[in-house]
This record gives C-alpha cells, structure tokens and sequence, in this order.
C-alpha cells in the first residue's frame, strides 16, 4: 500500500509540472533517472507514462517536448563522454520517439546525428540488452520534417547499414513510417515510398527461415501500422506488380478482402516477439 500510495503522489507532481509555464529539464532528467520518487518499481519505465500523461493533447506534448529537447541538446553539447547515464538515453529517446514532435525535437536529434562528436560512444551503448543507437535511431524517424533522410532508409531497405545508424531493412521501413505526411509538390510521394518499401521488406523476410505463418503475421502487423500512417495503399497491385510470394496472401486470384486485417482482427500483436524481425 505503501509504494501504491507513493506512486501516486508522483503522479500528482508530475502532472502539476507538466501543467506548468515552463517544466523544469532537470526535474524531468531525475525522473527519467528513476529517481526523486519516480514509479513505484525500480525496473518501471518512465516515459510511457509521461506519453499517456500527454494522450492526444496537443499542448502538453508541445510543454513535454520542450523539456526533452533541452535534454536532448545537452546531451549533444557533452565535450567527452556525456554523463548520461544509458538507463536515462534509453526513457529520453523512446520518449522523444513517441512525442511525434518533430517542430520541437527534429533539430536537436539532427543535430547528433550530423556530429555526433564525442557523444557516439553513448550511442554505442546498451541498456537492459538493447542497442541504444536503435533508441536513438527511432526517435529520429518519427520526428522527421523533411525527406532529408530518404535515402538513408531506403538504403537500410536495401540491406546496407548506416554507419552510426546502423540498422535493418525492418529499420528502414520504420524510417519511411516516419516521413512527413507529404513532400512539397508530391503529396503521393510518401505513398509510393511506403509501396515500394513493403515490396523490399517483404523480401526480407522471406529469407526468414521462420514458417510462412509467421512470415505472413509479420507482414500483416506491417502492413496495419502503415494503414495507420498512410491509407492509399495500393497493396494487391503493388503484389502483382512485384511478384509478392503467395505466402503474403496479396496479390492472388483467390486472396479475400484484406489479408492483413483478416489475420490480425483488432487482436494486438507485438513485432517484438517476431522470429523474423529482429531489428538491429
């Protein structure tokens, strides 16, 4: 009861901050630390918390994110290895990932990626087993402004990794996911990369040695978060077009409907448990 009752108190601070003028960066950094009464779990993540904190409003993901960009920029400005500890890179870049705030936090998390500088050894950290480059590189692709970086994911896609981005043609799609709704002049363009994309993750992973159920499930929980980024798909054309194997349920005479929602139903499925998508 004790810990419950703790727990809440900070969430009761932690949204009077949120709410005011001006949320203060270092109380955030000590809260993304797990300290100063954060959670009521020591292994608890933090950020998704904050994220459900903000929900769909606007404002308090605009009041969130500049906190984080204040972080992210400090951490930028370290002259040697930065202090951040990789337990706090962690919370900030996935947390920076799910505010969507690309106004706010593009031109800091560019920033790193142009020069890292002295900070890439973090970035070629771990924590809880998991690369932080792929933290750092998530944030990134979903706080994209322009299509400046196409070619690096296109590239990923390809399977050739970037040389701090690192990454997987799942990595590369990730990255088109994040691109902005529409380019100036082309507002189809964002539709034809996602198109052609899924034609080379489909290849991906058919070289998977994973049975074609998981092949297929894969692809389906694919192609549902792209409908949720972009919903003029051409996906039975682009199957035949490119010779999608029959595996994928696209582009078949006898294919139902729609084989990705047909599979997946409103059940969620997390890519993380794949056997095939595995990203670096």
């Amino acid at each position: 009861m004790g810990d419950y009752t703790m727990h809440s108190e900070w969430e009761r601070r932690a949204e009077e901050w949120l709410e005011s003028a001006e949320p203060d960066p270092v109380r955030l950094q000590a809260w993304l630390e797990g300290s100063d009464g954060a959670g009521s779990d020591p292994d608890e993540l933090i950020h998704p918390y904050f994220l459900r904190l903000c929900g769909g409003n606007p404002d308090r993901r605009y009041r969130l994110a500049k906190p984080v960009r204040r972080l992210l920029e400090d951490f930028r400005a370290a002259k040697s290895v930065s202090n951040f500890r990789p337990a706090l890179l962690y919370e900030l870049f996935y947390l920076a990932s799910g505010l969507q705030m690309p106004a706010v936090l593009a031109s800091p998390l560019r920033s790193i990626y142009e020069e890292p500088g002295p900070v890439q050894a973090d970035l070629d950290g771990t924590y809880d087993r998991v690369p932080l480059i792929r933290a750092f590189r998530s944030a990134l692709s979903e706080n994209q402004y322009s299509y400046h970086l196409l070619g690096v994911w296109k590239d990923m896609l390809e399977g050739r990794p970037h040389t701090l981005l690192k990454g997987n043609p799942g990595s590369g799609f990730e990255g088109l996911l994040g691109l902005p709704d529409e380019e100036p002049g082309d507002r189809k363009k964002k539709t034809r990369e996602l198109e052609s994309g899924l034609t080379q993750f489909v290849r991906w992973i058919d070289k998977s040695p994973a049975g074609n159920d998981s092949k297929r499930r894969e692809l389906a929980f694919m192609i549902n978060r792209t409908k949720g980024r972009c919903g003029d798909l051409r996906l039975d054309w682009r199957a035949k077009r490119d010779g999608w194997p029959r595996w994928s349920g696209y582009g078949q005479k006898e294919t139902w409907n729609d084989p990705a929602s047909d599979l997946l139903g409103s059940k969620p499925w997390s890519s993380a448990k794949s056997e095939v998508h595995a990203s670096v």
